[in-house]
């Protein structure tokens, strides 16, 4: 069970970068509550990761809200309905912060993929609010394993 964070902690860390990565586009739907970051796409290299070889997941998204200044960030992972994996981390650790109000956002992580991890369909919720807990960003992903 360890071994399926790399995925929570991928998306989580995705924040981390903001380099291009050209990919497949993957399905993802932003949540409907949220009204700050606003995710246009999402992308994973390979679509179809291979256990043992890395994978990059990007997102791109535009800041439609307020000036973003801290943000707590939950990134929930499910494996056959079953959450599986949750992390709680500070969005300023992973991107740099205030990100501007109708800044465009881009975010890029490199992962491995652990040998381990079971085939089937990962279920993803990215969800950030800041201190006065408002939503600023918040999407959801799908990821196969095959």
């Amino acid at each position: 069970m360890q071994k399926l964070l790399w995925l929570a902690a991928a998306v989580l860390l995705l924040l981390a970068t903001t380099t291009t990565v050209a990919a497949l586009s993957a399905e993802f739907k932003n949540c409907d509550s949220h009204t700050g970051i606003s995710v246009t796409s999402v992308s994973f290299e390979p679509l179809q990761p291979r256990r043992g070889q890395a994978m990059n997941i990007t997102a791109l998204g535009q800041n439609g809200g307020d000036v973003v200044r801290d943000a707590t960030c939950t990134t929930t992972l499910t494996f056959l309905g079953i959450k599986i994996a949750q992390e709680v981390d500070d969005l300023c650790t992973m991107v740099a912060c205030p990100i501007p109000a109708d800044a465009r956002v881009q975010m890029m992580k490199e992962y491995g993929v652990p040998l381990s991890a079971p085939s089937g369909t990962y279920a993803i919720r990215a969800q950030c609010a800041n201190a006065k807990s408002a939503e600023v960003i918040c999407f959801t992903t799908k990821l196969t394993m095959p």
